[in-house]
């Protein structure tokens, strides 16, 4: 009897004060805090290359494929759409890609013809207006990539969020965007080959468009600027290596009135700059366009692309 009423008065106790049972069970705020910590590490290693081999390239590649015209007021002349479509690639054309520069004239011109260099061809327009710091470079191609997708806040949101979290894990700021931008470009790459494996026969190759270059190379000798020089070497060998080298796409960059490669490419024809150029055609305007074939070319075109003043 007295071992039953021990029992029963244990019981009771445990029922009216249960927090005595499942304190022993009852998670520590260190151990929530150790339990998060690697919980989000292990999901970022599980997601990190998923996003990076599949979701990313997926998401450029339908921005790519969406139609979209540059918002401009000037229509070009039929006569200088024919001549710039044969120069940087039209719809049914099989020679190889290579990088054309289209200078003079005012930016309404050169964005009325861009427009009609990309009609019907997977465009990506690149806009360097904002890039005068390895911060904003690195923002201004993200947005140009994801620009076309109703969602494009969201990953810039998320690209501000994950190099806040690298400037804190990574004292060297500038080191962090310059490797960022060739994971970047490395998933451009795979999505301009996602395309292509797509597309029916005899279909137009990507056009990459690229605007206000010359804002980042303006800004990489001032204050604040100082990262902006390895990331735009690796700008400008990745528009030679998907075009020149690897024939994946045509590559357009439209440079101001002013810049020493626009006044450079009034003189394409003369010495040795005449063997570096493929075509060079006067448009109405003083509208300029420069066809390249060679790397070394390149280089020197768009190493120029600064403005003067």
């Amino acid at each position: 009897m007295r071992r039953l009423l021990v029992r029963a008065f244990s019981r009771g106790a445990h029922a009216i004060h249960p927090s005595t049972s499942l304190a022993k069970h009852r998670p520590t705020l260190l151990g929530a805090t150790v339990g998060v910590t690697v919980g989000s590490i292990t999901a970022t290693i599980v997601a990190w290359p998923v996003a990076d081999i599949l979701l990313a390239p997926w998401c450029i590649q339908q921005g790519l494929m969406t139609k979209r015209d540059a918002p401009v007021a000037t229509t070009a002349p039929a006569a200088d759409v024919s001549n710039l479509r044969q120069m940087v690639g039209s719809v049914d054309d099989a020679n190889a890609a290579q990088l054309c520069v289209l200078t003079g004239g005012t930016r309404e011109q050169r964005l009325a013809l861009s427009r009609e260099a990309a009609a019907g061809r997977p465009t990506l327009r690149l806009t360097l207006r904002q890039a005068t710091a390895p911060h904003s470079m690195m923002m201004a191609v993200i947005e140009s990539l994801y620009k076309p997708l109703m969602f494009s806040p969201l990953f810039s949101c998320l690209g501000t969020v994950w190099l806040t979290i690298f400037d804190m894990l990574i004292s060297d700021h500038d080191h962090t965007r310059h490797r960022d931008l060739c994971v970047v470009l490395a998933q451009t790459s795979r999505a301009i080959d996602m395309v292509s494996a797509k597309a029916p026969a005899q279909s137009p190759r990507p056009l990459i468009i690229v605007e206000h270059l010359f804002v980042p190379m303006d800004a990489e000798t001032e204050r604040g600027g100082e990262g902006l020089s390895p990331m735009l070497r690796t700008l400008r060998q990745w528009l030679c290596k998907v075009s020149i080298d690897s024939n994946q796409a045509d590559v357009l960059v439209l440079t101001p009135t002013g810049s020493v490669a626009g006044d450079s490419a009034l003189a394409a024809w003369r010495g040795e700059a005449r063997r570096s150029c493929a075509k060079r055609v006067t448009m109405s305007g003083g509208v300029v366009g420069i066809g390249l074939t060679q790397s070394e070319a390149v280089s020197r075109w768009l190493g120029g692309c600064r403005l003067q003043r």
